[in-house]
């Protein structure tokens, strides 16, 4: 995450980039999911 320090210091201090990361881990695998659950429905 190279431009998280900018946005900590730009007044963002209180932002959970932890969170925000696990976050869009979740979001990504879940896309993925829907991916393969559209493939599986196609070839049925």
């Amino acid at each position: 995450m190279p431009f998280s320090e900018t946005l900590l210091y730009s007044g963002y201090a209180n932002l959970k980039l932890t969170e925000i990361f696990i976050a869009a881990i979740f979001f990504a695998s879940s896309g993925a999911l829907m991916d393969l659950a559209m493939d599986i429905s196609a070839a049925i």
